[in-house]
């Protein structure tokens, strides 16, 4: 190989890194889907600025603390689906504790804490709710976990025909039956095409427009590599 090969093929050698050092960057940065927010208040209905609230993941053990500011707000975000644990702390109130939080991908769960006077040594144990209409988000979905998406019989183990057992969601119309082996579906009258898929917070559509790869997603990962998949509807 003379000089000016060895220089082409270094050049494109350090190209290629360049594009997966930064797509390993953009992906990384964009894995954790959830969000856990709320505000600290005392009895009387005031809010408690600089309360300790501390979240913990009972699947891994890993632990996160935020300080309220002056509007006696707290958020996570963004954090990994999973088993959580969250408590709130402030001088002269008994600590408040809430157990068996899960966070599903793309959810917002809003978890407000009103402390009891009392050492912090106390602690005041909640481990349910009662259900709570969604306000913080305008969108309606399903979550298919991990132990739903291993039952289901799915057809050339593709976990997009899930989909189709969503209210609102059908296979395709006549005009898209190219698709519909892939798992393509509709959703509330729209076209397949405005459908988006989104893999661990980065973009998994296709861009072929003719839809000639038979999908209209890119990547299909096997059901088993899977922790939970939502379909969502705005």
């Amino acid at each position: 190989m003379n000089q000016r090969k060895r220089d082409v093929a270094h050049n494109a050698l350090l190209c290629l890194l360049s594009v997966l050092f930064f797509g390993v960057i953009t992906v990384h940065a964009q894995v954790d889907q959830g969000t856990i927010t709320g505000t600290i208040r005392d009895s009387q209905d005031h809010v408690i600025a600089g309360a300790t609230v501390t979240l913990v993941n009972v699947d891994n053990g890993l632990t996160l603390t935020r300080q309220t500011g002056d509007s006696g707000a707290y958020t996570f975000s963004p954090i990994k689906i999973g088993n959580y644990t969250l408590s709130a702390a402030a001088t002269g109130f008994a600590t408040a504790e809430r157990k068996g939080i899960r966070l599903d991908v793309g959810q917002t769960q809003d978890l407000n804490f009103a402390l009891q006077p009392g050492a912090v040594t106390e602690t005041v144990t909640v481990t349910s709710d009662a259900g709570v209409i969604q306000t913080d988000q305008a969108s309606t979905g399903q979550v298919f976990s991990a132990a739903v998406i291993d039952s289901m019989p799915l057809n050339d183990r593709n976990y997009v025909f899930a989909a189709q057992f969503t209210t609102g969601v059908a296979a395709p119309n006549q005009g898209f039956r190219q698709v519909a082996g892939a798992g393509d579906f509709t959703s509330n009258g729209n076209r397949v095409s405005q459908n988006n898929f989104v893999l661990d917070g980065v973009d998994n559509n296709s861009n072929m427009q003719d839809f000639l790869n038979g999908a209209t997603y890119a990547v299909r990962p096997p059901p088993d590599a899977l922790a939970e998949f939502k379909v969502e509807s705005k």
